[in-house]
């Protein structure tokens, strides 16, 4: 089965953005200025979607509840538009219209979580053309405010978080797409990030995924590589 988005999708997620105990689909359509959401029918089968108007060049979207509803909220890093564009949701599968935050040049990824561990979801934005993350801290009402910038390597490009070595706060990892190498940022303590290590062998490192691969309770990284058209699998040894 096919289901039709708008041009270019380039990101999709799962959430039960209508409250009915069935997972429903958000993608993010790069070429159209767009999230289309596609509801769940229960059948196997989806809606058409419908359409939710974001900055230009919604590249990675990402879901949470930024306003403490109960409900799904949704962001996209725009690169387009160096942009965040915040989605909250009414629980119906609709959205309000979207509040804009800029941001610095180029971003490419959006990861959420709590950084701060005020229980409200903060956003941290790699920016490829600024080579930065930018942590912004969630108010608890929808909106954010600017926090911490950490530079990176050249072209940061679509990150991940997870505790890597093991002191119970979030880190970041971020693949630098036109080299070869990939970067394990610690958080260190306050939602600011100071680099931890750099895993090399990669070629063309795009997308990451975390996960305990080997089943030894650490968290390991998965990178698809463009240039040779693999998944490069590194196993977390810190101790």
């Amino acid at each position: 089965m096919f289901f039709a988005t708008s041009a270019c999708p380039v990101a999709a997620l799962i959430g039960d953005f209508n409250q009915d105990n069935r997972l429903d689909i958000a993608v993010a359509n790069k070429n159209s200025n767009n999230i289309g959401i596609l509801l769940d029918l229960g059948n196997g089968s989806f809606a058409s979607q419908n359409i939710f108007s974001v900055d230009s060049t919604p590249f990675t979207i990402a879901t949470g509840d930024f306003n403490q509803d109960g409900r799904f909220d949704l962001v996209t890093a725009n690169s387009g538009s160096n942009s965040v564009s915040v989605l909250l949701g009414y629980g119906n599968g609709s959205f309000a219209t979207q509040m804009s935050m800029a941001i610095g040049a180029s971003p490419y990824s959006v990861v959420v979580s709590d950084f701060n561990h005020d229980n409200l979801l903060d956003l941290a934005v790699t920016t490829t053309s600024a080579s930065s993350v930018n942590v912004f801290l969630g108010q608890g009402n929808g909106s954010f405010i600017m926090h911490s910038t950490t530079s990176t390597n050249i072209d940061p490009y679509v990150s991940a978080v997870a505790d890597f070595n093991g002191d119970n706060l979030l880190d970041i990892v971020i693949p630098h797409y036109t080299t070869t190498a990939v970067s394990v940022f610690c958080d260190l303590g306050n939602a600011t990030f100071g680099h931890l290590l750099s895993l090399s062998g990669a070629s063309a490192p795009g997308i990451v995924a975390v996960g305990d691969f080997n089943q030894d309770n650490r968290t390991d990284i998965a990178v698809i590589n463009y240039s040779s058209s693999t998944l490069g699998i590194y196993l977390n040894t810190y101790q």
